[in-house]
């Protein structure tokens, strides 16, 4: 895109940088993944706002970290012999607050694409509606983060990480927050729309992972445990596209990510590019720092 002369507008999260000189980056715009900032403007009580502050400064440890993650393997390993569930204090780790900065990066992102000319590509990267789920379904913070919010699973990185119940209410309220993003992105296309933006522009949204809301987290070690219901829940993809003179529809076909890039470009650059079908694969992690290729249709069964 830079090749063709296009300007490049960067949103970016501090988890992943994008701005980098090799890219021909005109302009770069970051938020945090880890922030307390919302807080001054969060009607909550001050017990509450402390927890958070507190909760936050805690797990720069990783000591805390070791301890927490610990305790969820106990509560998992004990759940499963007996059947007994153990309380668990922390449901939410009272750092990652990446929705709500996101969301502060689309209005800027709104704000911009309005004043912007043509030939400018905007690329954001926006870790919404990524936990914590912390929206309602009329887009307000929910106004006690220890109690009401939540991430993804329960137990964390390898092995069991939800029961059918607790995975079934992270569902709820992840896809509510789904529609608190619907109505943001409503917003942000009809003020592309009052600027006489939209039917020209070329818009693709690719989300890189499924909700993650799974009951196994898929790795070599588990590899014979994974249910369907698992695979969906952690690599589905959504790829959306919106071109010009483009009809509305949906394709149900497996595609890889090249070939949908490949498909969904070809308009810009005034010629088709053709991919080679791939056979489907996903990355099993090992360890620490080696995955295995392992074969997988996502919607098999």
């Amino acid at each position: 895109m830079a090749a063709l002369g296009y300007k490049i507008k960067v949103y970016q999260t501090t988890a992943m940088n994008y701005c980098q000189e090799k890219f021909r980056v005109a302009s770069c715009y970051t938020y945090p993944l880890f922030s307390t900032q919302f807080l001054e403007d969060l009607p909550a009580n001050t017990g509450a706002k402390a927890w958070v502050l507190i909760s936050s400064f805690l797990f720069h440890s990783d000591f805390i970290r070791t301890l927490k993650n610990g305790y969820w393997h106990l509560a998992n390993f004990i759940e499963r012999i007996s059947g007994l569930a153990l309380p668990f204090p922390w449901s939410w780790d009272g750092r990652r607050t990446s929705p709500i900065e996101a969301s502060r990066a689309l209005e800027k992102l709104g704000d911009d694409l309005q004043s912007s000319p043509q030939g400018t590509l905007f690329f954001a990267h926006l870790l919404t509606p990524h936990g914590p789920f912390v929206y309602n379904s009329d887009c307000k913070i929910y106004e006690n983060p220890v109690a009401e919010w939540s991430l993804v699973s329960d137990p964390a990185y390898f092995g069991r990480e939800n029961t059918p119940s607790s995975r079934a209410k992270r569902y709820k309220m992840y896809l509510t927050q789904v529609k608190c993003l619907n109505e943001q992105l409503r917003g942000l296309f009809d003020a592309m729309r009052s600027a006489k933006i939209y039917d020209e522009t070329t818009i693709i949204i690719h989300g890189d992972h499924g909700p993650r809301i799974r009951l196994t987290r898929p790795t070599y070690a588990t590899r014979k445990e994974i249910s369907p219901e698992d695979w969906r829940d952690t690599y589905s993809s959504l790829f959306a596209v919106k071109g010009s003179g483009q009809k509305a529809g949906y394709d149900l076909r497996e595609l890889s990510l090249n070939q949908l890039f490949a498909k969904a470009t070809g308009p810009i650059f005034n010629r088709e590019i053709t991919m080679a079908p791939q056979t489907p694969y996903v990355n099993l992690r090992v360890n620490g720092e080696k995955f295995s290729r392992w074969p997988v249709s996502l919607f098999d069964g």
